[in-house]
């Protein structure tokens, strides 16, 4: 049941998001970093989950990210293509993708791009998703 909650209400904020005035504010308590294994075509733990809160703050323009106290603003666009019913993707300025997936309850976090393999290196998993009041 709290599971379905917080799909409805990241579902709702969410129909916020794009309004002049829309933000969406998510707390993570878990993360986990993974790097692109090329000879098995999948991501593989760095085992480094850690439970520790970062704050994202979505608006159209840019996402801000804190962790211990530390705000970074990052610009981005949202991608109304690659987006859907179920997850918001941003495109940043730094060729990264942010993912929010309602179904999974999770942030994506793609990075490195590699323009010879047309696949990002590496990503973070945020997880134990909160909407901050």
């Amino acid at each position: 049941m709290k599971k379905a909650l917080l799909i409805i209400v990241l579902i709702i904020f969410t129909s916020y998001i794009f309004s002049q005035e829309g933000v969406l504010e998510i707390m993570s308590k878990q993360f986990e970093s993974f790097t692109l294994d090329y000879s098995l075509d999948e991501y593989q733990s760095n085992e480094d989950l850690e439970f520790v809160k970062v704050y994202f703050k979505f608006t159209e323009e840019h996402i801000s990210v804190t962790l211990d106290g530390e705000t970074q603003k990052i610009i981005c666009s949202w991608s109304e293509e690659a987006s859907d019913d179920i997850t918001d993707v941003f495109k940043t300025e730094n060729n990264e993708m942010i993912v929010l997936d309602y179904e999974e309850e999770i942030i994506i976090w793609y990075r490195d791009y590699n323009d010879n393999f047309v696949r990002f290196d590496s990503m973070a998993i945020f997880s134990e998703l909160e909407p901050v009041d």
